[in-house]
């Protein structure tokens, strides 16, 4: 029998996990599936996003060093991309991030390769909304000539 191939996971810090799962909720359809809290912080959860996972848990002390939201650390340095069906699509989650209370970083726009869309969320996660155009028959992958394509 073949190994299962590992499944990842991103780890979210929060500054307030309730107000996150709301948010990612309403802009990306998030349904929270595990949620333990202790007192009244969230110690950890477990969030579905269409076909993955995403899990958080609330900032504390004691935690260690790395582990603060965005907010603490100064920014993030990373983005999670959601990829979508159609350029539509990526429209429409744009719109609904930011009517759940999302920044805008960069507007829906079409790239040589699909069409990108990137939000900060309340708590300073980046997100890149994105929907790979199909390719011609012939052509190669973003970056597949040896040059890092634009995600």
């Amino acid at each position: 029998m073949a190994a299962r191939p590992p499944d990842i996971l991103p780890y979210l810090t929060v500054r307030d996990a309730r107000a996150a799962l709301a948010f990612y909720a309403a802009a990306f359809g998030g349904e929270t599936v595990m949620l333990l809290a202790g007192g009244d912080a969230v110690r950890h959860a477990r969030l579905r996003i269409g076909a993955g996972m995403v899990m958080l848990y609330e900032e504390r002390s004691g935690a260690p060093a790395g582990n603060g939201a965005p907010a603490t650390l100064g920014g993030s340095p990373v983005a999670i991309r959601i990829e979508l069906e159609d350029a539509a699509a990526v429209d429409a989650g744009f719109a609904r991030a930011i009517a759940a209370g999302a920044e805008a970083v960069i507007e829906p726009q079409n790239r040589d390769w699909g069409r990108l869309a990137e939000i900060r969320d309340p708590e300073g996660h980046f997100w890149r909304l994105a929907a790979t155009a199909e390719a011609e028959p012939g052509a190669s992958e973003p970056g597949a000539s040896g040059t890092a394509g634009t995600a």
